[in-house]
């Protein structure tokens, strides 16, 4: 058609970029750059982010009015109305990892009612420990107070 021959463009255009390919190539042995000769990947590294683990252990249970202290085996106590209190437990990290946890404790009144709670955000090194206590307590009421701790990654 049109009198061109396009079998010849076609191959000249084919010649210029095979041109074009040797001249980047003898450029680049020419300016000493090393050419890959092979490459390799490994997978080598699962990075995991360690699970929490970690358990909460009672520690005492102090009657400030009085001046007693109770234990875990000792509960549940009878202790005054009016009288002031405070608790005390132990997080534990079960983790050989530096862990970030979110601990807390307080009293639940015989409603479910919050008192003297007290919570903190930190570190707790691996196998290591952070003790938590309440705030004082005025027991307003009569009947059963709870101690709620929570250990939260």
């Amino acid at each position: 058609m049109d009198g061109v021959d396009y079998q010849v463009i076609a191959g000249e255009r084919v010649g210029r970029e095979a041109e074009k390919i040797a001249q980047s190539y003898i450029a680049t042995i020419g300016l000493g750059s090393p050419a890959v000769v092979a490459e390799e990947t490994w997978e080598a590294i699962d990075a995991m982010v360690p699970v929490p683990e970690g358990h909460i252990e009672f520690s005492k249970l102090e009657d400030l009015t009085s001046g007693i202290e109770y234990r875990e085996g000792d509960l549940p106590v009878e202790i005054p109305v009016g009288h002031k209190v405070r608790a005390n437990v132990i997080m534990y990290n079960d983790t050989p990892y530096d862990q970030t946890f979110t601990y807390s404790i307080e009293f639940l009144d015989t409603h479910g009612g919050s008192h003297g709670l007290d919570k903190y955000t930190g570190i707790i090194a691996g196998g290591g420990t952070a003790y938590e206590t309440t705030y004082n307590v005025t027991l307003e009421e009569g009947g059963t107070w709870k101690i709620h701790a929570l250990l939260e990654a």
